[in-house]
């Protein structure tokens, strides 16, 4: 599991067209120089989006693959958002929440650096890519993004 004195939490939104798909992207978190200590992976019951259930592939009801460290749940479809609202409700006490997408494979250090710097600054929220929109700095789940769960406190409320 992860050396970071906080757990180390990975969330993953899917949807149908795309949850076969997802193993790559498992396979570089899992295999990389900081393994977190959950990968959570969300789904809604019903894609409203794609209007379409899930057919959930072998690999992510292999427990030898998912090693105690992916967990499958099943939580509201906020778009975009329920990467981090959708895992929210799953977070057990302080964490280092990093945000990733489904389609990507990542590079062997993306956790290991991201949870480094989060540590060094629990205030802040830190991103591989950040852009400029309306005034404000704004990260991409895609590229990583990284909060310290306690900074989280009303999120829900303010996305509500």
């Amino acid at each position: 599991m992860s050396d970071s004195p906080l757990p180390v939490v990975v969330s993953i939104a899917t949807l149908p067209s795309r949850i076969a798909n997802l193993r790559p992207a498992l396979d570089s978190l899992l295999n990389g120089e900081l393994v977190p200590d959950r990968i959570l992976v969300l789904r809604s019951d019903y894609s409203e989006r794609e209007k379409s259930g899930y057919v959930i592939p072998d690999f992510l009801t292999d427990e030898e693959y998912c090693r105690g460290i992916i967990e499958l749940q099943v939580t509201k479809d906020l778009g975009p958002g329920t990467k981090i609202l959708g895992a929210i409700e799953f977070l057990e006490g302080d964490c280092h929440l990093v945000l990733a997408d489904d389609d990507v494979a990542y590079h062997r250090r993306f956790l290991k650096d991201i949870v480094s710097a989060q540590a060094s600054r629990p205030d802040c929220a830190f991103s591989y890519y950040t852009y400029r929109a309306d005034g404000l700095t704004l990260g991409q789940g895609c590229d990583g993004f990284s909060f310290h769960s306690a900074q989280l406190q009303g999120i829900r409320k303010f996305a509500d």
